[in-house]
Protein backbone atom coordinates (compact mmCIF):
# COMPACT_ATOMS: atom_id res chain seq x y z
CA UNK A 1 0.00 0.00 0.00
CA UNK A 2 2.99 2.59 0.80
CA UNK A 3 4.63 1.80 -2.23
CA UNK A 4 1.36 2.24 -4.03
CA UNK A 5 0.11 5.37 -2.15
CA UNK A 6 3.32 7.41 -1.09
CA UNK A 7 5.98 6.70 -3.36
CA UNK A 8 6.82 7.91 -6.98
CA UNK A 9 6.52 5.06 -9.89
CA UNK A 10 10.03 5.21 -10.51
CA UNK A 11 11.01 4.21 -6.84
CA UNK A 12 11.58 0.42 -7.35
CA UNK A 13 13.24 1.07 -10.46
CA UNK A 14 15.46 3.87 -9.06
CA UNK A 15 16.43 1.74 -5.61
CA UNK A 16 17.22 -1.55 -7.76
CA UNK A 17 19.80 0.70 -10.21
CA UNK A 18 21.49 1.83 -7.18
CA UNK A 19 21.84 -1.31 -5.80
CA UNK A 20 22.80 -2.87 -8.67
CA UNK A 21 25.28 -0.77 -10.10
CA UNK A 22 27.17 -0.20 -5.98
CA UNK A 23 27.20 -4.25 -6.40
CA UNK A 24 28.86 -3.91 -9.58
CA UNK A 25 31.52 -1.70 -8.23
CA UNK A 26 32.42 -3.89 -5.28
CA UNK A 27 32.49 -6.72 -7.47
CA UNK A 28 34.64 -5.59 -10.12
CA UNK A 29 37.25 -4.20 -7.98
CA UNK A 30 37.16 -7.32 -6.10
CA UNK A 31 37.64 -9.37 -9.07
CA UNK A 32 40.20 -6.65 -11.22
CA UNK A 33 41.56 -5.02 -7.97
CA UNK A 34 44.00 -2.93 -10.21
CA UNK A 35 40.53 -0.82 -11.38
CA UNK A 36 40.66 0.69 -7.86
CA UNK A 37 42.25 3.85 -8.68
CA UNK A 38 42.16 6.50 -6.73
CA UNK A 39 40.49 8.94 -9.40
CA UNK A 40 37.44 6.24 -10.14
CA UNK A 41 37.17 5.41 -6.34
CA UNK A 42 36.45 8.66 -5.46
CA UNK A 43 33.52 9.67 -8.04
CA UNK A 44 32.38 6.07 -6.75
CA UNK A 45 32.03 7.16 -3.49
CA UNK A 46 30.42 10.12 -4.45
CA UNK A 47 28.16 8.40 -6.42
CA UNK A 48 27.66 5.92 -4.12
CA UNK A 49 26.88 8.68 -0.61
CA UNK A 50 24.40 10.77 -3.09
CA UNK A 51 22.81 7.77 -5.33
CA UNK A 52 22.91 5.56 -2.16
CA UNK A 53 21.40 7.95 0.21
CA UNK A 54 18.72 9.65 -2.23
CA UNK A 55 16.03 6.65 -2.33
CA UNK A 56 15.76 6.37 1.17
CA UNK A 57 15.27 10.21 1.55
CA UNK A 58 12.38 9.65 -0.47
CA UNK A 59 10.89 7.24 0.98
CA UNK A 60 11.00 9.07 4.60
CA UNK A 61 9.69 11.85 3.04
CA UNK A 62 7.19 10.78 1.74
CA UNK A 63 6.58 8.58 4.12
CA UNK A 64 6.53 11.02 7.51
CA UNK A 65 4.25 13.61 5.23
CA UNK A 66 1.93 15.54 5.90
CA UNK A 67 3.94 16.11 9.29
CA UNK A 68 7.66 17.84 8.18
CA UNK A 69 8.53 18.18 11.77
CA UNK A 70 7.85 16.46 14.77
CA UNK A 71 4.36 15.18 14.42
CA UNK A 72 3.41 18.90 15.05
CA UNK A 73 4.07 21.05 11.62
CA UNK A 74 2.17 19.69 8.52
CA UNK A 75 3.92 19.98 5.38
CA UNK A 76 1.55 23.52 4.21
CA UNK A 77 3.10 25.09 7.24
CA UNK A 78 0.24 24.73 9.88
CA UNK A 79 1.20 23.71 13.20
CA UNK A 80 -1.40 21.23 13.74
CA UNK A 81 -0.74 19.70 17.02
CA UNK A 82 -0.08 21.25 20.71
CA UNK A 83 3.34 21.01 21.91
CA UNK A 84 3.39 22.07 25.65
CA UNK A 85 6.55 21.91 26.53
CA UNK A 86 7.83 24.56 24.12
CA UNK A 87 4.72 26.54 24.16
CA UNK A 88 3.35 25.79 20.40
CA UNK A 89 -0.10 25.74 20.26
CA UNK A 90 -2.19 24.14 17.34
CA UNK A 91 -3.42 26.60 15.06
CA UNK A 92 -6.35 24.39 13.55
CA UNK A 93 -9.10 25.80 15.91
CA UNK A 94 -8.35 29.17 14.82
CA UNK A 95 -8.56 27.86 11.36
CA UNK A 96 -11.71 26.60 12.09
CA UNK A 97 -13.12 29.89 13.73
CA UNK A 98 -11.89 32.29 10.71
CA UNK A 99 -10.89 30.20 7.90
CA UNK A 100 -7.87 29.14 5.91
CA UNK A 101 -7.53 32.32 3.63
CA UNK A 102 -8.05 34.34 6.48
CA UNK A 103 -5.09 32.83 8.80
CA UNK A 104 -2.26 31.83 6.51
CA UNK A 105 0.20 33.67 6.50
CA UNK A 106 1.33 33.02 2.93
CA UNK A 107 -2.10 33.95 1.50
CA UNK A 108 -2.05 36.79 -0.72
CA UNK A 109 -4.06 40.06 0.84
CA UNK A 110 -6.30 40.42 -2.63
CA UNK A 111 -7.70 36.36 -2.14
CA UNK A 112 -8.43 36.25 1.51
CA UNK A 113 -12.12 36.97 0.53
CA UNK A 114 -13.81 34.09 -2.78
CA UNK A 115 -15.72 36.07 -5.33
CA UNK A 116 -16.94 35.12 -8.26
CA UNK A 117 -14.43 37.24 -9.82
CA UNK A 118 -11.34 35.37 -7.90
CA UNK A 119 -12.62 32.21 -6.58
CA UNK A 120 -10.40 29.85 -9.50
CA UNK A 121 -7.47 32.08 -8.54
CA UNK A 122 -8.11 31.40 -4.41
CA UNK A 123 -8.90 27.95 -5.08
CA UNK A 124 -5.55 27.20 -7.45
CA UNK A 125 -3.84 29.23 -4.08
CA UNK A 126 -5.62 26.86 -1.96
CA UNK A 127 -4.20 23.95 -3.55
CA UNK A 128 -1.20 25.14 -3.72
CA UNK A 129 -0.75 25.68 -0.19
CA UNK A 130 -2.70 22.86 1.23
CA UNK A 131 -2.59 20.21 -1.64
CA UNK A 132 0.92 20.47 -3.18
CA UNK A 133 3.58 19.48 -1.07
CA UNK A 134 2.09 15.64 -1.67
CA UNK A 135 -0.02 16.22 -5.01
CA UNK A 136 1.22 17.71 -8.22
CA UNK A 137 -1.02 20.04 -9.70
CA UNK A 138 -0.20 18.97 -13.10
CA UNK A 139 -0.92 16.35 -15.43
CA UNK A 140 2.38 14.51 -14.29
CA UNK A 141 4.62 14.43 -11.24
CA UNK A 142 3.60 12.91 -8.37
CA UNK A 143 -0.19 11.26 -7.02
CA UNK A 144 -1.11 14.20 -9.49
CA UNK A 145 -4.63 16.05 -7.81
CA UNK A 146 -6.54 15.70 -10.98
CA UNK A 147 -6.27 11.91 -11.21
CA UNK A 148 -8.58 11.56 -7.85
CA UNK A 149 -11.08 13.45 -9.34
CA UNK A 150 -11.78 11.63 -12.80
CA UNK A 151 -15.16 11.56 -14.20
CA UNK A 152 -17.85 13.79 -14.16
CA UNK A 153 -18.47 15.58 -10.58
CA UNK A 154 -20.21 18.76 -9.54
CA UNK A 155 -18.40 21.48 -8.08
CA UNK A 156 -20.67 21.37 -5.02
CA UNK A 157 -19.78 17.22 -4.93
CA UNK A 158 -15.96 17.83 -4.82
CA UNK A 159 -16.32 20.94 -2.66
CA UNK A 160 -18.55 18.30 0.01
CA UNK A 161 -15.79 15.28 -0.50
CA UNK A 162 -12.85 18.02 0.57
CA UNK A 163 -14.52 19.07 3.76
CA UNK A 164 -15.83 15.43 4.94
CA UNK A 165 -12.01 14.37 3.61
CA UNK A 166 -9.89 17.14 5.62
CA UNK A 167 -12.43 18.91 8.40
CA UNK A 168 -11.35 15.92 10.72
CA UNK A 169 -7.91 14.81 10.17
CA UNK A 170 -8.76 11.42 9.69
CA UNK A 171 -7.25 10.38 6.56
CA UNK A 172 -4.50 8.26 6.05
CA UNK A 173 -1.85 10.70 5.40
CA UNK A 174 -3.88 13.66 5.08
CA UNK A 175 -3.63 16.81 7.00
CA UNK A 176 -6.25 18.29 8.78
CA UNK A 177 -7.64 21.10 6.70
CA UNK A 178 -10.99 22.69 8.25
CA UNK A 179 -12.45 24.28 4.93
CA UNK A 180 -14.89 26.82 5.06
CA UNK A 181 -17.90 26.43 2.82
CA UNK A 182 -16.64 29.46 0.19
CA UNK A 183 -12.71 28.08 0.41
CA UNK A 184 -13.88 24.60 -0.65
CA UNK A 185 -15.98 25.26 -3.05
CA UNK A 186 -13.13 27.62 -4.49
CA UNK A 187 -10.72 24.97 -4.42
CA UNK A 188 -13.47 22.65 -5.99
CA UNK A 189 -13.84 25.21 -9.15
CA UNK A 190 -10.09 25.11 -8.86
CA UNK A 191 -9.52 21.45 -9.42
CA UNK A 192 -12.78 21.31 -11.89
CA UNK A 193 -10.32 23.89 -13.96
CA UNK A 194 -7.61 20.95 -14.62
CA UNK A 195 -9.62 18.04 -15.58
CA UNK A 196 -9.49 17.34 -19.21
CA UNK A 197 -13.29 18.26 -19.41
CA UNK A 198 -13.28 21.44 -17.87
CA UNK A 199 -15.81 23.18 -20.44
CA UNK A 200 -18.39 20.81 -19.02
CA UNK A 201 -17.21 21.07 -15.24
CA UNK A 202 -16.96 25.13 -15.42
CA UNK A 203 -20.80 24.88 -16.74
CA UNK A 204 -21.07 22.67 -14.11
CA UNK A 205 -19.62 24.56 -11.34
CA UNK A 206 -22.26 27.30 -12.53
CA UNK A 207 -24.83 25.42 -10.64
CA UNK A 208 -23.02 24.51 -7.35
CA UNK A 209 -24.97 24.46 -4.18
CA UNK A 210 -25.25 27.90 -2.19
CA UNK A 211 -23.18 28.05 1.17
CA UNK A 212 -24.16 26.71 4.30
CA UNK A 213 -25.64 29.39 6.84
Amino acid sequence: MMLQNRLPAYFPTALMAVVAGTLAYFVLTFLQPRALVSAVAGVMTVVILVFGLWPEEVARESIRKPWVAGQYVYSNQVVGADVPGMGVKSEIPRIEAHGFLRTHVFVPQDQRQVTDANRVEVGRTLALATCSNCHSLSATGMRPLRHYFAGNHTESEIAEYLQAALAGGNTLYMPQIPLKDDEARALAAYILSTLPNAGVNTAQAGVAAPAKE
